[in-house]
């Protein structure tokens, strides 16, 4: 047990998680240069950034829910969203 009462996990099971993390960051990764919006450099604005996930979610949200047209597959979709 840790300090804070959780299990540590076995080594095994913490480089599976760690292997996991970081296929899902390359594959979001690779959605998001997919989409024109590739990774976030330290040196951009954080509100610009916010500001243009906003509208790409938005615009996602209406060709899906309104437009019945939706552009991006779920896996885009969740990548824009996180």
């Amino acid at each position: 047990m840790s300090r804070n009462g959780k299990r540590k996990a076995a080594p095994a099971e913490a480089a599976q998680a760690e292997a996991a993390r970081a296929e899902t960051a390359v594959g979001e990764a690779a959605v998001a240069d997919d989409l024109g919006i590739a990774g976030a450099a330290a040196t951009v604005d954080p509100a610009a950034r916010v500001a243009e996930l906003r509208v790409a979610i938005e615009r996602a949200n209406r060709l899906y829910y309104e437009d019945d047209a939706p552009d991006l597959s779920d896996a885009e979709y969740d990548a824009l969203f996180r």
